[in-house]
């Protein structure tokens, strides 16, 4: 058996393949299929000679246990076996040509990335993940812990690496997100090519391989289960796993920062109708009240822009980052409509006025999202509630309520009712909020 191994790593230039890096280009192809046909080969090596070494161990345990001499001493002499050591050179020699195919094959995905009609992600993901997975699922196939805490390693170094960078782009690539779409343009044959389609698929790469990678480590953890018996060696596996995990999270913070920067971005588009709020009084008299609901001054205005710069990107984004769009313009949007109105005076009119408006903005932009908005609006809900209050002790009977979760602190809560123009501070100063 020995000479068998040795005999094939000699035949297959074992570490000749290790130190060629390969050409990626025209023929990149057949080089690397014949690559991979050699790792298939040492994989089964490594298989059947981890197989073997069980069932001997298995054998002398046996044996050991019905009292037959030497058996435990030939149990733990196996390791330094001229056997074992040629079975732990092809393990190494095969961790390192997985980490040489690794690198060629995800080498060669980025330089084919392109963007794919009706796709949410560019190709780089989808063939990046298919070639980790069958890379995983192959060291897996060795039954042997050293291989397979290797290999798993190395995905990780090249997720967190070359994948990683070729996924990252300058902000301003994202800034076509931002606007609205022209005049009659049917976002349903966005070509694949535009500048359109590339930033909503680069901002996406990170949000699905954030996913991606958890269901790769899913996937190879249901495998840990299956290959290894004992506790020990799963144990080290799954803290290889682990390191996944962490590596997710990190492709969700800089999912998180791209979308973040694009709000950033919107937010001039909808600054016009948001401010519009600095010229209007609500000190209101019966009149002005009645005027102002038959002929809303801002919120239309502002609503629509909503759904005109963000609506048009529904089809363009993942679910996730979607979202997450929303939800960052709305958290903008709110404390930018709290800065505003810190600076008005209010009479119980224009509280009812602000109380309808901020339960209308909560209604309509519910339904541009799966989750709830009303987390975004709670300051300003309970700011408009205690506008609307018929004396500043009515707040004692919402202070301190269970029911009632406090986003304002008691300066805040004092701040908002002295706003009221029939309050008067010194009663508003003496409230007991602690």
């Amino acid at each position: 058996a020995v000479q068998v191994l040795r005999k094939f790593v000699e035949y297959r230039q074992l570490a000749r393949a290790i130190e060629s890096k390969g050409e990626v280009g025209s023929s990149g192809g057949d080089n690397v299929t014949s690559f991979e046909r050699t790792i298939d080969e040492v994989v089964m090596l490594c298989m059947r000679s981890e197989e073997y070494n069980n069932c001997i161990k298995m054998v002398l345990s046996t044996a050991a246990e019905q009292g037959v001499e030497k058996a435990s001493s030939t149990i733990n002499s196996l390791g330094g076996s001229p056997l074992n050591c040629v079975v732990r050179e092809l393990n190494a020699y095969y961790t390192g040509l997985e980490d040489n195919y690794m690198e060629r094959t995800i080498q060669m995905a980025i330089q084919m990335d392109e963007c794919v009609d009706g796709a949410l992600t560019s190709s780089l993901v989808e063939d990046a993940f298919f070639i980790l997975q069958k890379c995983g699922r192959r060291g897996m196939a060795t039954g042997n812990v050293q291989c397979v805490c290797s290999v798993l390693n190395n995905i990780n170094n090249h997720l967190c690496n070359a994948f990683l960078s070729a996924l990252r782009h300058d902000n301003s690539v994202y800034e076509c997100l931002v606007g609205s779409p022209e005049e009659g343009l049917d976002l349903e044959a966005i070509d694949n090519t535009s500048n359109t389609a590339k930033a909503a698929q680069a901002v996406n790469n990170f949000d699905v391989s954030s996913e991606y990678i958890k269901k790769l480590k899913a996937d190879l953890d249901m495998y840990t289960f299956e290959v290894f018996e004992s506790t020990d060696s799963r144990n080290r596996v799954q803290s290889c796993l682990s390191d996944l995990l962490r590596t997710s999270q990190e492709f969700e913070k800089i999912s998180a920062s791209t979308i973040e920067y694009v709000a950033l971005k919107l937010m001039p588009e909808l600054r016009p109708s948001i401010d519009a709020l600095s010229s209007l009084s609500f000190n209101l008299s019966d009149s002005e009240y009645a005027m102002y609901e038959a002929e809303d001054p801002w919120l239309s205005d502002f609503l629509s822009r909503m759904e005109e710069h963000l609506g048009w990107l529904r089809g363009l984004l993942t679910s996730q980052n979607y979202e997450a769009l929303v939800h960052s313009v709305l958290g903008h949007t709110a404390k930018r409509i709290e800065a505003l109105l810190l600076q008005k005076r209010f009479n119980q009119l224009g509280g009812l006025l602000l109380e309808k408006d901020v339960r209308n903005m909560v209604n309509y932009t519910s339904n541009m999202t799966q989750r709830t908005v009303r987390d975004k609006f709670a300051r300003l809900t309970q700011m408009a509630t205690l506008l609307n209050l018929e004396s500043p002790q009515e707040v004692l009977d919402y202070w301190g309520d269970e029911s009632m979760m406090w986003r304002l602190t008691p300066f805040e809560v004092k701040r908002a009712l002295k706003l009221r123009v029939e309050f008067r501070a010194v009663e508003v100063d003496g409230l007991d909020l602690t």
